[in-house]
């Protein structure tokens, strides 16, 4: 019987074109990961990547779109407003006004886009405490892993497996793809008709390490190595009887996850993989 979200199956999930790749060895995963082997074929995963993309992200997508409407009211109001106020002479006087409202908007763009980045690199916390220094950078990071991206990765790790223990689709479906939620959804049905539960608890990152981060098109990816601690036990239903795993004495597992974000869109879990045993 499969403990935990994870559950020690073999590979499965996407990892955009390295699906079929294995991830780089790190401190945290010194052997490499199995392959995966449960996953959409690539014309389904587009379907499952338009929908991703789709769904989700308003506030940000308004926000864009609120932006850009203020950036274009702007460049009216100057225009309007400098025109009353300013005899247009000729038609180079007309371009040199709009030269000069375009070169405002420009460098108020790059104002805005300065305060955005450094906001996004600002610390993370998780509470009221500071980041756990649990989960360290890697070398092999092609789009500039920051603090949150972090911090994002470890509540991930604790929320899914709160989530599922629960049997709480609703926040799974938040945490997890498309495609990881067909699996998920898969494995409680099956404990369902079992009569059976799969409880975890006292979740806690042990060591973690970034394996390789990625961009494909819209869509970031980054594969991380994590070696964790959990409480897990398989119960009967209705009796809450454990019939597999001591609640006394936590398990430790070390998987690589892979997680994926579309552009206005937070992370998901995207992939889960057993690493391979040493020979």
């Amino acid at each position: 019987m499969d403990l935990g979200a994870g559950g020690g199956r073999a590979g499965f999930g996407s990892r955009g074109t390295r699906t079929q790749g294995r991830p780089p060895v790190t401190r945290t995963a010194p052997n490499s990961a199995d392959p995966i082997r449960a996953s959409h074929s690539s014309l389904d995963m587009r379907a499952y990547e338009a929908a991703e993309r789709n769904s989700g992200g308003s506030i940000s997508s308004f926000a864009s779109g609120f932006f850009g409407a203020v950036l274009g009211l702007f460049l009216f109001g100057v225009l309007f407003v400098y025109g009353l106020f300013v005899d247009l002479n000729s038609v180079d006087d007309f371009f040199r006004l709009v030269i000069e409202a375009v070169a405002i908007a420009w460098f108020l763009s790059i104002i805005v886009r300065e305060f955005q980045s450094r906001r996004e690199c600002l610390p993370a916390t998780v509470g009221n405490s500071p980041m756990s220094t649990d989960l360290v950078y890697g070398e092999n990071d092609e789009i500039g892993i920051v603090a949150r991206d972090l911090d994002s990765f470890e509540n991930i790790l604790s929320a899914v497996q709160s989530a599922y223990s629960r049997e709480d689709c609703a926040a799974l479906s938040r945490l997890l793809t498309r495609e990881m939620m067909g699996y998920a959804e898969e494995e409680l049905d099956r404990n369902r008709r079992c009569g059976l539960l799969n409880r975890t608890s006292a979740v806690r990152l042990l060591q973690g390490d970034i394996a390789e981060a990625w961009r494909e098109g819209m869509t970031d990816y980054a594969t991380v190595a994590l070696r964790f601690q959990l409480s897990d036990v398989i119960v009967e239903r209705e009796t809450g009887r454990v019939i597999l795993g001591d609640e006394s004495r936590p398990l430790e597992a070390s998987e690589i996850w892979t997680f994926r974000r579309d552009i206005n869109h937070p992370w998901k879990l995207s992939a889960i993989q057993p690493l391979s045993r040493a020979a």
